[in-house]
């Protein structure tokens, strides 16, 4: 996961993750959907940590992991390119960095 530079890993944030227990499938709107691990009201805090991924059908999704203080708060899920709903947790073994043309943009073929 390429982990947001500002953000101190630390044994408690990590110890926190098996700690963690799911109150609800939020989001599931058409831009991201997410497993919550705080209650809904609560401050999620900031994302510090960000993945690709890849589900099943082969299409990828990014995956972004929040935390507030030393306590991580959200998985969160998000269509990635091209990708359609319904997104699905991606497979272990494909969670990747960013490849570095990750957010290029692609020249319009329209345009003369």
């Amino acid at each position: 996961m390429e982990v947001d530079p500002e953000t101190q890993s630390s044994d408690a944030l990590l110890a926190s993750v098996e700690q963690r227990l799911v109150y609800e499938q939020g989001g599931g709107d058409l831009e991201f959907d997410s497993l919550e691990l705080i209650p809904l009201g609560h401050d999620a805090g900031r994302i510090i940590a960000r993945a690709l991924g890849t589900m099943v059908n082969d299409a990828p999704v990014e995956l972004c992991v929040w935390a507030h203080g030393n306590v991580i708060t959200r998985l969160e899920l998000e269509p990635f390119g091209d990708t359609r709903r319904p997104i699905r947790m991606p497979l272990l073994q494909s969670i990747r960095p960013y490849p570095p043309d990750a957010f290029e943009e692609e020249p319009d073929i329209d345009e003369p």
